[in-house]
């Protein structure tokens, strides 16, 4: 609880923390799914994705933005688009990402 409109807060390696201004939150519980290899060959549709969202499954986006459009240029189904082609600018000491340009990487 905030004294004098202050708080502190220790924190401990491998923990994750989040803090808010609301109330009801909780410790929350997860299981770790079994792990499997990566589905090969890799297709996808997009078709499971609502358009303007961005893909969630096997892909990372760096140093770009991308999301789901429709397919366009007289094809019918939605596609992954490059929306933000401009490399942002890099935060901390050693940060790299004007290296790798925008990409997106496809994966598990």
């Amino acid at each position: 609880m905030p004294v004098n409109g202050a708080f502190s807060l220790t924190v401990e390696k491998n923990c994750l923390y989040s803090i808010t201004t609301t109330t009801g939150q909780h410790k929350g519980t997860t299981s770790i799914p079994k792990g499997k290899p990566f589905p090969m060959p890799y297709k996808d549709d997009f078709e499971q994705y609502e358009i303007g969202n961005t893909a969630v499954h096997y892909f990372l986006e760096q140093n770009g933005a991308y999301e789901i459009v429709a397919a366009g240029y007289g094809r019918e189904g939605k596609a992954l688009r490059q929306v933000v082609s401009q490399i942002p600018i890099a935060w901390g000491s050693g940060a790299s990402s004007h290296l790798l340009g925008t990409a997106s990487i496809i994966g598990d």
